[in-house]
């Protein structure tokens, strides 16, 4: 009977030695899979946390780029401001066989008075452009217009000689002699001389040569100042 006591004790003590071997590795599993997803986590919170490194690095740099834009842009806008108000004459180089020559060109400006619009005219007036017939021949004796260079190319060709000089002039359709209900011309029918503002005042100029009044300045109008 104290033999079956002893042995039953030992039973009972194995059996809960056994339960609780059992239990220690269930839990040691658990534990092992909480280290698992606290590890995945930790993981994951890291990821996330290069994701706003990386972030707030690109926002840096795109706050880097925008002020230097902006100061990009108020210098710009200086520069533009300086030339507006002092305009800078332009040196364009002019390539002719290996030689280097500039070229300067005058931004353009009305004249200041008519005594320096008719002292440049008395310079610049243009002269008859004289071509060939069929034949080949040239009429020395019955010097007039041609058809083939007409008063529109006598106005080009005056324009362009008064913007190389720095000068404004535009074109100034004529109809029957009369510009703005003014005569300036004899030319019959539609005619093209030239129009140039001087302070408040608009002036014809007769760009064809040999017409009346030919690189003379006429007043035809003053500015609207209402």
């Amino acid at each position: 009977m104290k033999k079956f006591i002893i042995y039953s004790i030992i039973i009972l003590f194995g059996v809960l030695a056994l339960i609780g071997w059992q239990q220690a590795n269930s839990l040691s599993a658990k534990l092992q899979a909480d280290d698992m997803v606290i590890n995945g986590l930790i993981k994951s919170l890291k990821q996330q946390q290069n994701g706003y490194d990386a972030l707030l690095d690109s926002k840096y740099t795109l706050l880097l780029d925008y002020n230097d834009l902006t100061e990009q842009y108020a210098t710009l806008s200086i520069a533009y401001t300086k030339s507006k108000l002092n305009p800078v004459i332009r040196e364009v180089p002019v390539y002719l066989d290996r030689i280097v020559e500039r070229e300067i060109i005058k931004i353009p400006r009305q004249f200041e008075s008519v005594e320096e619009a008719q002292t440049w005219l008395d310079k610049n007036n243009l002269s008859i452009v004289l071509i060939a017939d069929e034949n080949g021949v040239i009429d020395f004796v019955n010097i007039k217009i041609d058809n083939r260079y007409n008063c529109n190319e006598y106005a080009q060709a005056l324009q362009e000689k008064a913007l190389k000089d720095g000068f404004l002039i535009t074109y100034a359709p004529v109809l029957n002699g009369r510009i703005f209900g003014i005569y300036v011309t004899d030319a019959p029918n539609g005619h093209m001389g030239l129009l140039t503002r001087i302070k408040d005042s608009y002036y014809y100029i007769e760009s064809t040569p040999a017409y009346p009044n030919s690189f003379k300045l006429i007043h035809i109008a003053d500015a609207d100042r209402r």
